[in-house]
């Protein structure tokens, strides 16, 4: 039995293969107890090891004051010995009143003890782990010991034992390390001894070339940059010797190595002030010499540093200056890590701080409070900046590396840099960092020291080569920046020829952006929308939707103006594939808006009040815009970016909401009316059940009557008007108006008051526009001192609103800065050549001269206003009238004066037009369309001449015998088309549905449908003095006798247009 347990079906003693099987076994179960008595035998020696070592250990305790007492004498080898043992069993130490400064002192003080060399001796072993007297224990104690705080005779003691046994021993990295970390003490100590400083920086340095490794010239090199500056410049080839090595350990990453040098290395930058030290002699450096070979170990270098979190005030402050902010720095620094990763509103509770976690959407419908409008995306975002500037201390430390980094030559890093791609990355990542203060929806005029950046053509189109190569949204996000602050200073005239020239293909080309950036902002605002809880300066999709969208917004301007000769299609702007439906069925009704107004939470409706900001008020405005839609991300894009969608797909939608307003505003009044006839009051209801106000007008007192009458009704203007017309004999015209009297009415009131009047003019309407040279209206800026005509103003706006809220086509042409000023934009220096084009030539020619000539002109900050007979001068600066205008200000002053001219004077009347206007039609709803498009919705297409007469023939219908086969109504065709001239046809139209304007959408789109009805004549009738042509107009119906041949038709309706004839009983 040899002690093993067998079951049954393993025991058989009978078989010989069991018994062949058993001694295999037994041969087996004998190797086996031979390796464990092997083993054994190993542990017990590895024992007796560890007990004898344990027994000397204890003799040593034990006879640790004696040997202590010897050193005084130091007569033996012994003594020696135990010395260096002391020095390796430094718990010995505390338990004696000795230290080991103390030791070596007295060991420094023998010279027979100095003149031993224990690694010579043969009875001795060298390796310094096991002998008892050790030259590099005794080395690397003296280091560690000898700082600058000793005195004199300590430290020729120490550097005694150094300069006896540094010399001649072999350098292990520990070593090293020790010998650097004491030169890091006397090196960083202003007070020290430069001799001594001398030495030990030679022995590290030979020391270094000793090892023949590049993580000893990091380690070094992490100590030289990070002392002061003045230590730094006395340092020959720095950069390259000494940054370029610690530069390449971050680049490699070492920092999880067990080397002990390189740990050393990352231990010393473990701290924000060494790492800004470093960073910043570095820049000092390059100031110095700026054309390094290869930037990119800077570059990276800084991007690490920027990139850490313990660095973010370095961050903050440096974009900040870069925005052209002014710090404080009284201000109390608090912990800004949060900034970037917390939210403001409760509702936010995605962590999109990190980078692992793939952000989620949810598959149902978004939710209002997920998807907020843009502007109110950009508040929150500017909000968290403030309140990184708010947190960030601006120490003169912190401010000063800043300004180094920011003024950094970064235009020649880049443009070395941004050739090869796979380079750019860390720069690109740097300038976002920077720029991360300057992202938002509005313009920065200011950029610091990266103007330059912006202006450089070179740069800025290999930083685009980029952003077409990269997936990433990064570098988009730096070239949306820069090209924003480019285009502000850019003319068009100069914009067309840099950017639209087809023939250059390594030029920028402008449709190219608006291509790729569609793209994009298709993604942020459709496919996968920004959430509110996703905006934060760390998120490249909020910033790519805030920065991309800024710069969408300014190319889309500038094509708006540049419509003659446009850069890109205008489906170039547009979302594909974008899933709202059209018309009504994307606007909430008046009950569903109301319900959901009700449900919003209480947090979002503080964020709803509206002040005297304009910017407030537009975002206010913007909400209740996005509160119409059904869809949030519909409208999202329609409040910020509306020319994604096509116009005349806008012009439906803004059609849905004029009638889900007319179906609340009749609602109301219905609600006011039965109260009314409740109380016995006065009642408006029409037959069909709606409200009307009733007036009369005379026609010879068109304009004053209108003005008495209608601007006293202020929004109740929205409830249809039934009008009165009073000949000149007193006597009321016998036509009842089912709303083609009003359009009528409409139509001559518009171009009554905004008619341009001379002064001596017979006509009673005040010169409230004046005509520009492109026969546009402006307002009349020799009125722009007089009070009382504000009302006049307040009025024709009401009227404008009035016609568009009716969809009513009218005749005036508005000049663009006008139109900007309906919109609430602000006018550009380029718009004001749609105003006074020979003004805008000689303005911009101020860029042109030379200093001398811009001083020989004797110009100054002022501007004269007023009419030629009162004129008077103003500053457009405090102190503006003694300013001289010469070649460095020139671009302030051109922008002053554009600014003053086209936003400033004028508008207290245009803030009464604007009164008026959106008592019928809010400011949100006119800004789904550009100028040029707001152009069109008051009166229609102008690039149409007369009418399209093959859409008003699609859209007819006929009634009375008439068909569109009869020769007869060809002829009718045939005359309207080929034979009336524009001006024929317009008058026409207007005969048929009082308005002389095409509708916007088409006839189709008119209600009801246009129709031709036949009147019969008798035999007896068909003559020369056959009655002529009518209409209903309320009903788009042209009543038209058969006359007997085509040459009467044409002379009976030519006279019909042209009668001008008023409204009878037909």
């Amino acid at each position: 039995f040899d002690g093993n347990f067998r079951s049954k079906r393993e025991v058989n003693l009978g078989s010989r293969g069991n018994r062949r099987r058993n001694q295999q076994k037994r041969s087996n179960n004998k190797q086996d107890l031979l390796r464990n008595a092997q083993e054994l035998r190993k542990q017990r020696q590895q024992q007796q090891n560890r007990e004898k070592a344990a027994r000397l250990i204890q003799r040593v305790a034990r006879g640790w004051q004696a040997r202590l007492r010897c050193l005084e004498y130091l007569l033996s080898r012994e003594e020696v010995t135990a010395v260096s043992m002391c020095l390796s069993l430094r718990k010995l130490l505390p338990s004696h009143s000795s230290s080991i400064l103390q030791v070596l002192l007295k060991f420094s003080n023998n010279d027979s003890c100095l003149s031993i060399r224990g690694d010579n001796s043969p009875n001795l072993d060298d390796k310094a782990d096991s002998a008892w007297f050790s030259q590099e224990r005794i080395v690397r104690s003296t280091l560690q010991c000898f700082t600058p705080m000793l005195d004199g005779v300590e430290c020729q003691a120490l550097l005694s034992i150094l300069e006896n046994y540094l010399p001649v021993l072999s350098i292990r990295n520990e070593l090293f390390v020790d010998l650097v970390v004491c030169f890091k003490l006397w090196w960083h100590q202003s007070s020290s001894d430069e001799n001594i400083t001398a030495t030990l920086f030679s022995w590290a340095n030979k020391a270094r070339e000793s090892l023949f490794e590049t993580h000893s010239d990091a380690l070094l090199g992490s100590i030289l940059l990070s002392a002061r500056n003045d230590r730094v410049e006395t340092l020959e080839d720095a950069y390259a010797k000494w940054f370029l090595p610690l530069a390449a350990s971050f680049d490699n990453n070492d920092e999880q190595s067990d080397d002990v040098v390189i740990k050393a290395t990352f231990q010393n930058m473990n701290g924000v002030k060494e790492e800004q030290n470093i960073l910043s002699n570095t820049l000092n450096i390059v100031a110095k010499s700026p054309d390094l070979m290869d930037p990119l170990p800077l570059v990276k270098f800084m991007s690490h540093i920027l990139t850490k979190a313990s660095t973010s005030p370095l961050i903050a402050i440096s974009s900040l200056l870069v925005r052209g902010d002014a710090l404080d720095p009284s201000v109390e620094a608090v912990p800004i890590e949060l900034v970037y990763e917390e939210s403001d509103h409760e509702e936010e509770a995605e962590d999109v701080s990190k980078p692992d976690v793939k952000r989620q959407r949810p598959t149902s419908r978004y939710a209002k409070k997920d998807l907020l409008t843009v502007p109110k995306l950009d508040k929150l975002y500017q909000d968290r900046i403030e309140q990184l500037k708010s947190q960030c201390n601006a120490d003169d430390g912190t401010k000063a590396l800043a300004l180094k980094v920011i003024e950094a030559p970064w235009l020649a890093w880049g443009i070395q840099l941004l050739d090869d791609v796979t380079r750019s990355e860390p720069y690109i990542k740097s300038l976002a960092l920077l720029l991360q203060a300057s992202s938002g929806l509005r313009l920065k005029m200011k950029l610091g020291v990266f103007s330059k950046l912006s202006f450089s053509k070179r740069f800025m189109e290999l930083l685009w080569r980029v952003v077409t190569l990269s997936s990433d949204y990064t570098p988009l996000i730096v070239f949306c920046e820069l090209f924003s602050h480019y285009l502000v200073a850019l003319s068009d005239l100069e914009f067309v020829r840099l950017h639209t020239d087809d023939e250059n293909m390594q030029a920028l080309q402008a449709g190219d952006i608006v291509n790729h950036l569609r793209n994009v902002l298709f993604d942020v605002y459709w496919s996968k929308p920004v959430l509110a809880s996703e905006i934060c300066p760390s998120n490249p999709n909020a910033r790519i939707l805030l920065s991309g969208t800024k710069l969408w917004n300014s190319l889309y301007e500038r094509w708006n103006r540049l419509v003659r000769s446009p850069f890109c299609d205008e489906s170039t702007w547009w979302f594909p594939h974008l899933a709202s439906k059209d018309g009504d069925r994307a606007i909430l009704s008046a009950r569903d808006r109301q319900q959901e107004e009700n449900q919003d939470d209480d947090s979002m409706n503080e964020d709803d009040s509206v002040d005297e900001n304009s910017a407030e008020m537009r975002t206010s405005e913007s909400d209740s815009l996005a509160d119409s839609f059904s869809d949030p991300k519909m409208a999202r894009v329609l409040t910020c970016i509306p020319q994604a969608i096509p116009f005349d797909r806008r012009v439906r939608l803004f059609s849905s909401l004029l009638k889900a307003d007319k179906r609340l505003v009749s609602q109301q009044a219905s609600h006011l009316q039965a109260l009314m006839a409740m109380q016995g009051g006065e009642q408006n209801v029409w037959m069909d059940g709606t409200v009307r106000e009733k007036v009369q007008i005379r026609r010879a007192e068109l304009y004053n009557d209108s003005m008495s009458q209608l601007n006293v009704l202020g929004k109740k203007l929205k409830h249809q008007v039934q009008v009165t017309f009073i000949n000149q004999h007193g006597a009321e015209e016998a036509g009842i108006d089912g709303g083609g009297v009003f359009k009528e009415f409409l139509d001559d009131l518009i171009k009554d008051g905004f008619a341009a009047r001379a002064d001596n003019s017979d006509s009673v309407t005040p010169a409230l526009f004046t005509v520009t040279p492109h026969q546009t209206l402006a307002v009349n800026m020799d009125v722009t001192e007089n009070k009382e005509m504000l009302p006049h103003y307040e009025f024709l706006g009401r009227v404008l609103g009035k016609a568009v809220y009716e969809s009513i086509l009218v005749e005036p042409q508005f000049c663009l800065p006008f139109l900007n000023q309906l919109l609430a934009k602000q006018n550009s220096t380029e718009d004001l050549k749609n105003l006074d084009d020979e003004f805008y030539k000689n303005l911009i020619k101020l860029r042109t001269l030379s200093d001398q000539e811009i001083e020989a002109l004797g110009l100054t900050f002022e501007m004269t206003i007023g009419s030629a007979s009162a004129p008077r001068t103003i500053e457009l600066i405090p102190g503006g009238a003694t300013k001289v205008v010469n070649s460095k200000n020139v671009f302030q002053f051109i922008h002053l004066i554009s600014h003053h001219r086209l936003n400033i004077l004028g508008s207290i009347q245009t803030r009464a037009f604007l009164r008026g206007f959106r008592d019928l039609i809010p400011g949100a709803w006119v800004r789904l369309f550009s100028a040029s498009e707001l152009q069109k919705l008051i009166s229609g297409d102008d690039s149409i001449h007369g009418i399209s007469v093959g859409s008003l023939k699609q859209a007819m219908q006929y009634g009375g015998g008439y068909h569109p086969s009869q020769p007869y109504i060809q002829d009718f065709w045939c005359i309207l088309e080929e034979e009336f001239t524009p001006e024929q046809q317009r008058k026409f139209l207007k005969f048929m549905t009082s308005c002389s304007r095409q509708p916007l959408l088409g006839f189709g789109s008119l209600e009801p449908a246009p129709a031709i009805q036949q009147i019969r004549l008798t035999d007896e009738e068909i003559t020369e003095n056959a009655k002529l042509p009518t209409s209903q107009t309320c009903f788009n119906l042209l009543k038209l006798p058969n006359y007997k041949n085509r040459d009467l038709l044409k002379k009976k309706l030519t006279d019909a247009i042209e009668s001008g004839a008023g409204f009878e009983l037909t």
